[in-house]
């Protein structure tokens, strides 16, 4: 069963993976200019620089993979879960959806539960993210991380990245690393999401391992709109 912190890559850059995020639930978005035709569905979101490779305006192969593949010559049919739909990569936005096959994999917008205790969290919707939220994420590299929002509208110096969440742990321990992005981040007292995770701040590395103990996540709200109408209705699945 598909679930949020999985990892996934694209058919064509097998070796190269992110996460699973969640699963949305869209009435569908349509904008002939822009070349915009997302259908109402149930769609997979993670970040567009995860599935980047697979997007057929490029002539690339649509497919998506889970897990990702490290073998020889072509991946094994049976890894792909669906297909690259639409994606959005900018100052304010590192998003794309996929498509489900519901009859290769069953899907659930929960992630693992904590190390220690055996099971799944169920995401319970969505929320605003504010400064001092306490947060948990579940990635394909780091998987279960703790950390603490430190700001909101967070921008780069140079303007690259704005309106963003900055996600950090203040004991300097472990929050994310390559592979992560596109898990969610979560409150950790309701279960809610509210960020997109996308990049680890490469300024704050752990002391002594792998990974990072600061990153930055996009609002959930601002991502998931992006596949409706203005008018529509888009939520978790």
């Amino acid at each position: 069963q598909l679930h949020g912190g999985l990892a996934i890559t694209a058919y064509e850059d097998p070796g190269t993976n992110g996460s699973i995020g969640c699963f949305i639930r869209t009435s569908g978005r349509r904008h002939l200019q822009l070349n915009i035709n997302i259908t109402a569905g149930v769609y997979l979101l993670t970040n567009h620089h995860v599935v980047q490779a697979a997007n057929p305006a490029t002539g690339a192969d649509p497919r998506i993979l889970q897990p990702e593949y490290a073998g020889h010559g072509a991946p094994p049919d049976n890894l792909v879960i669906g297909r690259y739909v639409h994606g959005f990569r900018g100052a304010t936005d590192d998003c794309a959806i996929v498509s489900v096959d519901p009859v290769r994999r069953r899907y659930a917008n929960k992630v693992p539960s904590k190390p220690m205790t055996p099971g799944y969290n169920t995401l319970a919707g969505i929320a605003q993210p504010a400064v001092g939220q306490r947060v948990y994420k579940f990635g394909a590299t780091t998987r279960y991380t703790k950390a603490q929002i430190t700001a909101v509208n967070y921008s780069t110096p140079d303007g690259r990245v704005r309106g963003a969440i900055y996600i950090e742990n203040r004991n300097h321990h472990l929050w994310a690393a390559g592979g992560d992005s596109g898990s969610v981040a979560i409150l950790l007292d309701t279960n809610e999401v509210v960020g997109l995770n996308f990049m680890e701040d490469t300024q704050c590395p752990v002391q002594g391992g792998h990974g990072c103990y600061a990153g930055l996540a996009y609002p959930i709200g601002s991502q998931m709109n992006n596949f409706c109408n203005p008018n529509g209705q888009v939520s978790l699945a």
